[in-house]
């Protein structure tokens, strides 16, 4: 006899923030954010698409996963300091605690959201990482 499974809950596609809503929905966060700050055309054609779809599942529960269209919406990439794309900065309650710049793995992705939810108060950035700015 086979058993019931719960049904899996479905996953979302990972949303995108305009300028209001990344002061919302970032910097005003409790828990663990993590923002990819990269273009559009990127996101739809290239692998860090991909990589986010794959990395979703992998933290769903655990930490949001946003993106910001750089091009678009330039305040938060300004306020962020970002200087190349893809960028993911890792938010917890609201602060920066680290980023990772260039592609990495969905698992690299992930081991760093590992990091960001487990890091103490003080903990000012993700190993492996750039310093916030």
């Amino acid at each position: 006899m086979i058993a019931d499974t719960p049904p899996q809950s479905p996953i979302e596609p990972v949303p995108w923030l305009n300028e209001l809503s990344f002061l919302s929905d970032v910097l005003e966060a409790h828990g663990v954010v993590v923002v990819a700050f990269l273009r559009k055309v990127d996101a739809d054609t290239g692998l860090i698409g991909a990589r986010l779809a794959e990395l979703q599942p992998m933290v769903q529960g655990r930490a949001r996963l946003v993106r910001i269209d750089s091009v678009v919406e330039p305040g938060p990439a300004r306020l962020c300091r970002i200087q190349r794309f893809p960028t993911l900065v890792f938010f917890r309650n609201g602060l920066e605690i680290g980023r990772l710049e260039g592609m990495r793995t969905a698992a690299q992705y992930a081991l760093a959201v590992d990091i960001a939810e487990s890091a103490l108060p003080g903990v000012e950035s993700v190993p492996g990482s750039y310093p916030p700015p």
